[in-house]
């Protein structure tokens, strides 16, 4: 190994020898940001350069499509660099490699493709898709494509290291040991101002990772956009507040107007599991009514007791007497900015699980209950709360206001669950009974009671003289 200081005149000369076209001549260098005075780090890898030159097929396992003319092996950092090609991996085909590297730097903005149709890709070390951003305009862009299979990483992976990264899964699995990285490294050779893409569209098939996140270069974070409409991503450990706050920020989400939903050691012991929220979602398609009970109101039909369900447009729906509405989770108020709500002027409401009321960041969520019962129970975990609550504003803002009826929660009232989260409980007449209580001090809590009765379960004296003395 071979390790150099570089000046910012001989940075400039690699980035000239990359833009002129020169690249496979520096294909064999790593360059690594390693210290803070720009120690550029130089390996010398056993190296394989996809050329797709076999006239017959673009088949990893055909050794004239490799330069040199074999196939790789463990000890090989691979380079699939040529814009709009395809190597495929299918099925019965085990491909070995050390490092890969897919769409390196090629100043172009067509994709390098990985298909991995059936057969197994095993990487000893690290993979990284779209690697260096060269110019504005292109750079490194790579596609990692499976519909069956399984791409097993011992190392770290990389979606959008430097350049734009992309991993569309119909099925198979992606295994990684290390970090999953979205994006993966931020600038590289000490001043470039690209930052990377990261593209993972999930629709069927697994994720195993033991790690997520994304770069730490916030002046210039690049670009995340993880959109799980199937499939599973499961990650070691309780990853519930990363998860969050991918969610949170957009960067992960179900098609442009769904939810995500999670849990940490519930589906997958030790890990943290993400879905889409398939479900049920508020529409108010029924320009007549917005009531609860009417399909035409729904994207997935009226909710039963196993759906979970979403009121997270700015709207309100109603439950009124005679109606007896149920659902697995229930949110209302999700990332949107509006106010959305549920006005129970009678009749009853069943969660299953969880309800939660002002999710995240401007979220703003109004239960508004007049008259009828709700009854709140299970046993989930969402987030760093534990399940079976009633969350109410976990970064949001959330009202309850009631004027008679019963709200019988289970478990615990989380009021506010999650920082800079406001919640207001308006209780004038009824029964709100809770199985405890919890509070955020970051948070803010404003409780006004001028009739019915709060019911806690255990002795929670001195967090209600915190709130009397605030």
């Amino acid at each position: 190994m071979r390790t150099a200081k570089f000046s910012a005149i001989s940075i400039l000369c690699v980035y000239i020898v990359l833009i002129s076209g020169c690249a496979d001549e520096l294909s064999s260098l790593r360059v690594q940001n390693s210290t803070t005075d720009k120690t550029w780090v130089f390996a010398d890898p056993v190296l394989a350069y996809w050329d797709d030159k076999d006239a017959g097929d673009s088949d990893w396992d055909s050794p004239s499509n490799w330069n040199p003319d074999v196939l790789p092996t463990s000890n090989d950092s691979i380079t699939i660099d040529i814009p709009q090609s395809h190597c495929y991996v299918n099925s019965g085909v085990t491909a070995n490699c050390n490092d890969i590297s897919l769409g390196q730097w090629k100043a172009d903005t067509n994709d390098c493709y990985l298909d991995v149709n059936g057969g197994t890709v095993l990487v000893g070390g690290d993979a990284k898709i779209g690697v260096f951003q060269v110019t504005g305009a292109g750079g490194g862009v790579g596609q990692l494509v499976l519909s069956s299979g399984n791409f097993n990483v011992a190392g770290d992976m990389h979606v959008g290291f430097d350049g734009k990264g992309t991993l569309q899964m119909t099925g198979g699995a992606v295994n990684i040991d290390g970090m999953l990285y979205t994006p993966g490294g931020g600038p590289l050779l000490g001043g470039s101002s690209y930052a990377g893409q990261c593209y993972i569209n999930l629709e069927g098939g697994t994720i195993n990772a033991g790690g997520l996140n994304r770069s730490s270069d916030w002046t210039n974070p690049g670009i995340c956009d993880i959109n799980i409409t199937g499939g599973t991503l499961i990650i070691d450990g309780d990853e519930s507040h990363t998860v969050s706050w991918y969610v949170e920020s957009q960067w992960m989400k179900y098609a442009t107007d769904k939810s995500i939903k999670w849990d940490y050691d519930v589906t997958n012991a030790g890990k943290t599991t993400v879905t889409a929220a398939v479900g049920s979602y508020w529409t108010d398609g029924d320009g007549g009514n917005s009531n609860w009970d009417d399909a035409d109101n729904w994207d997935g039909g009226v909710p039963n007791s196993a759906d979970f369900t979403a009121i997270r447009i700015t709207d309100k729906a109603v439950i009124a007497a005679g109606m007896s509405a149920a659902c697995d989770d229930l949110i209302i108020a999700d990332v949107n900015e509006g106010t959305c709500e549920l006005e129970m002027t009678g009749g009853s409401l069943a969660v299953t699980d969880d309800l939660t009321i002002g999710r995240f960041g401007l979220s703003v969520g109004l239960l508004d209950l007049d008259d009828g019962d709700v009854n709140v129970g299970g046993d989930m975990y969402i987030s760093n709360s534990a399940g079976g609550d009633m969350y109410i504003s976990k970064g949001g803002s959330a009202t309850i206001d009631m004027d008679g009826g019963t709200l019988d929660v289970t478990g615990t009232l989380h009021a506010p669950a999650g920082w800079y989260g406001f919640s207001t409980i308006d209780l004038t007449a009824g029964t709100f009974t809770v199985g405890g209580l919890d509070w955020n001090p970051k948070g803010t809590i404003d409780v006004n009671i001028g009739g019915g009765t709060w019911i806690i379960t255990g002795d929670v004296t001195s967090t209600i003289n915190t709130f009397i003395s605030k």
